[in-house]
């Protein structure tokens, strides 16, 4: 499952790559994630395997700009996913022993960065 997450995630960073200019082949790039991800576990936070993946594209003569860009909106929707799979857990899982009402606001407030998260990107 490990392995089909990789897969799926390099994919996509790839199609956020495509439009920006930035054409490299799917192995190339897949190199590119997992030697980011293996180094940036003795960096802090995630911030490191980000900057390790732009890094090794400008170092391939790729734009930084473009790098940098395609790289900020792969974690914002990463950001948005997770907080709308957490806010839709919530009501599934505890919206029974919670009050209605904060169920109905973590999914609006969901929802509602959602939104504004989609209009941003």
């Amino acid at each position: 499952l490990a392995v089909l997450d990789r897969l799926a995630l390099n994919r996509r960073y790839q199609l956020l790559l495509a439009p920006r200019g930035v054409r490299i082949g799917y192995w190339r790039l897949f190199r590119i994630q997992l030697a980011a991800n293996c180094l940036g576990a003795f960096l802090p936070g995630s911030v490191g395997v980000d900057a390790l993946r732009v890094a090794a594209l400008c170092r391939r003569g790729e734009p930084v700009a473009e790098a940098v860009a395609a790289t900020l909106v792969d974690r914002a929707t990463l950001a948005l996913a997770s907080l709308l799979l957490a806010a839709g857990a919530l009501a599934a899982l505890a919206g029974a022993r919670l009050p209605a009402a904060i169920v109905e606001a973590v999914i609006g407030s969901a929802l509602l960065a959602g939104a504004g998260g989609g209009l941003l990107l």
